[in-house]
C-alpha cells in the first residue's frame, strides 16, 4: 500500500489556486480587483452622504442605507485586497519554474469524497431525484491529478485533463512546475 498525502487521500487539494495558470490567477485577480474598487468606492460616497433627499420619509431610508453602507465598505475592502493577493500571487508565479522528477504513482480524475464507497457517495452528494425519478447528477467538481513519488516524497498536483491522461502509472515524468501555486506547465515522460 502506497502512504497517502491527507490531500490525496481527501481527494481535495489543500493548495490554493491549485492547477490555475498564473496569468489566469492574476488576471482574475485584476478583474476581482476592479469590482471590489468600484464597490467600495460607492458605499464609502452613499455612506458620506451621497444620498440627497427631500421628504422626511426618503432622509429615514437615507439614513438606514448608510449605516449599512460602512460594514459592507469594510467587506469590500477586504474582497479587493483579496483580489490584489490573487494578482501578487500570479504575477511572482509567472515566470520561475523548478523541475520535478519522479515516478507517476497515480494519474487520474478527482472529487472530493471520492474514497468513500459509492453509497456513501450517493447519499451524501446526490440528494433528491430530477422530473424523471432518477437521482440527481453529482455536482461536485472533478479535478485532475499526478501524484508523483520522488526523492522528498510523494507530490500531488492539479493538472488539465489531457495531462493526466498522457501519462500512466509507473511511467517516469519531469514537470515543469511553478513554485507558489503548483500549476504544471510541462509534463515530459522520460
Amino acid at each position: 500500500m502506497i502512504p497517502q498525502s491527507t490531500s490525496n487521500l481527501l481527494g481535495i487539494s489543500l493548495r490554493p489556486w491549485a492547477g490555475m495558470s498564473p496569468a489566469k490567477l492574476a488576471l482574475r485577480g485584476l478583474v476581482h480587483t476592479a469590482i471590489g474598487i468600484f464597490l467600495v468606492y460607492w458605499c464609502l460616497r452613499i455612506a458620506a452622504g451621497g444620498l440627497e433627499t427631500d421628504t422626511a420619509e426618503l432622509s429615514r431610508i437615507a439614513g438606514t442605507v448608510r449605516v449599512v453602507a460602512v460594514p459592507l465598505a469594510i467587506l469590500f475592502i477586504v474582497f479587493t485586497l483579496y483580489g490584489l493577493l490573487r494578482v501578487a500571487v500570479g504575477v511572482l508565479d509567472l515566470v520561475p519554474r523548478h523541475e520535478v522528477t519522479g515516478t507517476v504513482v497515480m494519474a487520474g480524475a478527482r472529487q472530493f469524497g471520492d474514497v468513500l464507497p459509492r453509497f456513501v457517495q450517493d447519499l451524501v452528494f446526490r440528494r433528491g431525484r430530477d422530473y424523471f425519478g432518477s437521482r440527481n447528477d453529482d455536482t461536485r467538481r472533478t479535478r485532475h491529478q499526478i501524484v508523483v513519488e520522488t526523492l522528498d516524497g510523494l507530490k500531488t498536483y492539479t493538472v488539465n485533463p489531457g495531462m493526466a491522461l498522457s501519462v500512466r502509472q509507473g511511467q517516469q515524468v519531469r514537470l515543469s512546475v511553478s513554485p507558489l501555486i503548483g500549476y504544471v506547465a510541462k509534463c515530459q515522460v522520460l
